[in-house]
């Protein structure tokens, strides 16, 4: 299955998943149908360690995406260290892996698709690698969102047509 989107949020932390833990496997389900509480505590995702090895993950379908994201990556960090881990410090390193893994990814897909969308142009602008949105067509590289001078050293990346 194909996502049409390119910021796709579940498929950048599935892909962070997979490239830190490769033979590590599970299903993914939404599931409107999770209880709303286990002994007090609100539930928004759970992982079943199934008895004959399937591991399948299910997130809350009511949550926004924001709020799905980091379950679906919570619970990927259980699926990454097993059933021996609650949430001890082996399993909080497995999250925070993947939470940085993630952000790499979302970084380098940012470059990419606005790089990518700005072929065709002559007019060269310049985005910033500091704050990836800002854009520069001066020759000193300066970003006109945060200010911030490269001194003239292309650290900024190439793009060749602004979008709107």
């Amino acid at each position: 299955m194909e996502t049409p989107f390119k910021n796709d949020i579940f498929s950048m932390i599935w892909k962070a998943f997979k490239n830190l833990y490769p033979d590590k496997d599970c299903l993914c389900f939404w599931d409107p149908m999770i209880r709303d509480s286990e002994d007090g505590a609100p539930v928004y995702g759970l992982t079943d360690f199934g008895d004959d090895g399937q591991i399948t993950v299910f997130v809350k379908s009511s949550l926004t995406i924001e709020n799905a994201a980091e379950i679906f990556a919570h619970e990927l960090a259980h699926v990454a260290v097993g059933v021996g881990h609650d949430h001890d410090d082996v399993w909080e390193k497995a999250f925070d892996d993947i939470f940085c893994e993630y952000n790499r990814i979302g970084e380098e897909c940012i470059r990419e698709d606005v790089c990518d969308a700005k072929m065709g142009s002559s007019d060269p602008y310049y985005y910033c690698d500091s704050c990836i949105h800002g854009k520069s067509d001066t020759d000193d590289f300066t970003c006109n969102e945060c200010e911030v001078s490269n001194d003239g050293k292309p650290t900024m990346y190439i793009a060749k047509e602004e979008t709107t």
